[in-house]
């Protein structure tokens, strides 16, 4: 059952939903910096930082955040209003730029803003949400664009993963902080489709199919990397306009401050500098190219209606962010088509990708969607109780008792599941989520349908086989391909079985059983991938899901260390790394190892790397945003030396011992949760961020 509640607007907002990656560590949020701006009035207008520091070590902390190299208390006092402004050169910062797997041999670079980057972000939302939607609406051919403010969130309890305590738990999946809701999927509610699928079984794209004989795909090449910031302007104002205004050429105009020009110099600060290239991730930039295609869309749908070619008379084109659908009947059409798309983002630096153009004829369907009906059919097949229900005597009264009888291999299942990957020409990675889903779905509707049924001696055996299999079919295609996407598909499949096993329902040998299973399964991955430079975020996961599984199921010391590219110089008795290890290792290896005894000489050697990275590039630390979010969630991390924190404070500039204090105790977690930690919560939570 869906719940709708309605939600008061606070800019901040845009913190949660519009400047982070989806494919970022369960452990990381911007949910605890939104906390900590809400609570001390952190915010950029008019060109301005100003804030409301309710202590001392919150103005210390704001100052950091905004470059200052010797914070001071000098004229605080609680309460009261302080402001700074920064120069151009201030504000431009460097992003976080980290890798994650695109295909088998492609990698995928994703990035994120530094934190007062983030808040002039807020601002900008703040003051012109109106204006970006409506710039989202120039074009006819977009299937997911900005339409309005979202004014409310579903939560839907029927998609929570179970609790071993729901008793314990009764706020549900989404925490409140003054009346807002931290785990938002969106700043905006976006029309039509929030899922490209969801497009595909459309009445809008079957009445395409009946009219039209054929379907082109194509997309956009390096979308997000080709960009060319100014372009923004050229979109809304012209190219040529823009072009005379600059040079000169029509004296008098200017842009500068206008929406497009704010918009462009809010990227290019983000992105240090940067003209060429936006930052790939944030929901933001996704906005930023949705305004100069709307543009693009209405020029192709003009130009082709000079050639007398109209739409939904003679094709129908439909774009979903950088993907097109075209339909039509003629092919000579379609060419005519082809070229003006082409020769209409030729003039904003864009290029199609010919090389992925696909054909599709009558029926029009797609090699996905022959695959996802056929899975649907196996899982739904194979991964269910058999139920039979019948009326017994007990106690002199007529009750009604269900009887269930579940019976799944793993070795038939995949072998059917890889015949449809086979004979449908679908790959792995565009059916593993959707195929997990369904697992979980079904996982779920198991374990609910074990607690109804009639308890025999072998109900509980053939329970616990069932889930072994599922998790060996689930860790085998997942293993084909391994994302962040699908990574948390399979972590929420284990959940469901990891917090059932812990209930009461379960026995202490049948839940051992699987764990072991399970940690087997993982063990295997993360030594057979092991740290990368570029792809780590995927394995980073499986950690957080080894730390789910208890103390009896902790990796080696030497493992962890391996698998961080990490190696024992026996002479010294410490690790040296081989590699540089990014921000989302160094929090999510900490969160694993914690303050155990056991890792001890490995916790000390991430201590001095920590220390060799922050050192290696002191002189733009306060540019930096790897390292500034770094440094902030060290000084909250129990498990680093206090030794560590103040001698990073230093670093900073943060000489006096009160003023190290002040800022060590100042907050439990700044972008890392690291302790309290719920797992189950921060997959929902996940779930309701999830990535188009």
């Amino acid at each position: 059952m869906k719940r709708k509640i309605k939600l008061n607007y606070t800019k901040e907002r845009a913190l949660i939903s519009d400047v982070l990656p989806y494919e970022i560590p369960l452990t990381f949020s911007n949910r605890h910096f939104y906390e900590f701006v809400s609570r001390n009035d952190f915010e950029y207008k008019n060109g301005v930082f100003e804030w409301r520091a309710k202590c001392r070590g919150s103005h210390l902390a704001i100052q950091i955040l905004l470059g200052v190299h010797q914070p001071t208390i000098e004229g605080y006092t609680d309460g009261e209003t302080s402001s700074l402004k920064l120069s151009k050169s201030e504000m431009t910062t460097i992003p976080f730029t980290y890798g994650i797997t695109h295909k088998e041999d492609e990698l995928r670079t994703l990035s994120f803003s530094h934190p007062r980057n983030q808040l002039k972000l807020v601002d900008f939302y703040n003051n012109h949400k109106n204006l970006m939607i409506y710039h989202c609406h120039k074009g006819r051919f977009s299937l997911r664009s900005p339409s309005s403010l979202a004014r409310c969130v579903f939560m839907d309890n029927q998609a929570r993963l179970p609790s071993g305590d729901e008793e314990a738990q009764p706020s549900g999946i989404i925490e409140e902080v003054d009346k807002e809701y931290r785990s938002l999927k969106s700043f905006f509610v976006y029309k039509k489709y929030s899922n490209i699928f969801k497009f595909f079984e459309s009445k809008e794209y079957h009445q395409c199919e009946k009219k039209y004989n054929n379907m082109a795909r194509l997309d956009i090449s390096k979308c997000f990397d080709s960009i060319y910031t100014h372009s923004i302007a050229w979109s809304i104002f012209g190219k040529r306009t823009v072009k005379d205004v600059m040079s000169g050429a029509i004296e008098g105009g200017d842009i500068k401050g206008c929406f497009p020009d704010e918009f462009d110099e809010l990227l290019q600060s983000e992105n240090y500098g940067e003209t060429n290239g936006i930052l790939i991730g944030p929901e933001s930039s996704r906005i930023f190219a949705e305004i100069i295609l709307q543009y693009i869309d209405k020029e192709v749908l003009e130009e082709l209606k000079l050639q007398n070619i109209f739409h939904e008379s003679d094709y129908e084109l439909f774009r979903y962010v950088d993907d097109y659908f075209v339909f039509y009947n003629d092919h000579a059409v379609y060419k005519k088509i082809l070229i003006q798309l082409q020769g209409s983002l030729k003039q904003y630096k864009l290029n199609l990708n010919t090389e992925k153009e696909k054909i599709y004829q009558k029926p029009i369907i797609t090699e996905i969607t022959i695959a996802k009906k056929q899975i649907s059919a196996l899982l739904n097949d194979k991964l269910k109780y058999k139920i039979e229900e019948s009326e017994e005597i007990r106690n002199e009264e007529s009750v009604k008792v269900k009887h269930g009888n579940i019976f799944v291999r793993p070795s038939p299942l995949i072998t059917e599941f890889k015949e449809i990957i086979k004979s449908s020409g679908v790959e792995y990675k565009d059916i593993l989520n959707y195929s997990l889903a369904i697992v979980e779905s079904k996982s779920k509707k198991i374990i609910d349908t074990y607690k109804e049924i009639e308890k025999t001696s072998s109900t509980s055996r053939s329970l616990v086989y069932a889930i072994s299999s599922i998790i060996e079919f689930s860790f085998f295609i997942y293993s084909v391909s391994p994302r962040v996407n699908t990574t948390v598909k399979l972590a929420r499949v284990l959940y469901v079985f990891i917090s059932f096993l812990r209930t009461k329902e379960s026995t202490r040998d049948d839940m051992n059983g699987v764990f072991k299973q399970i940690f087997e399964n993982i063990y295997f991955i993360t030594n057979k991938s092991g740290s990368k430079k570029y792809t780590q975020v995927e394995t980073l996961y499986l950690l957080t899901v080894l730390s789910e599984l208890g103390k009896d199921y902790r990796v080696e010391e030497e493992v962890i260390a391996s698998f961080l590219g990490a190696k024992k110089k026996e002479s010294v008795n410490t690790y040296q790394f081989t590699n540089d290890l990014n921000l989302f290792s160094i929090t999510v290896a900490l969160f694993y190892i914690r303050g155990k005894k056991r890792y001890n000489d490995l916790r000390d050697a991430i201590e001095q790397h920590i220390i060799e990275r922050m050192e290696s590039t002191a002189s733009i630390l306060s540019k930096d945003t790897e390292r500034t979010v770094l440094f902030f969630d060290c000084l909250s991390c129990p498990y680093l030396s206090d030794d560590l924190k103040r001698h990073l404070l230093t670093l900073y500039g943060v000489e006096a011992l009160s003023d190290q204090d002040s800022l060590i105790k100042l907050r439990g977690a700044w972008f890392t949760k690291w302790t309290d930690f719920d797992f189950g919560k921060e997959l929902d939570a996940k779930r309701s961020l999830e990535v188009y």
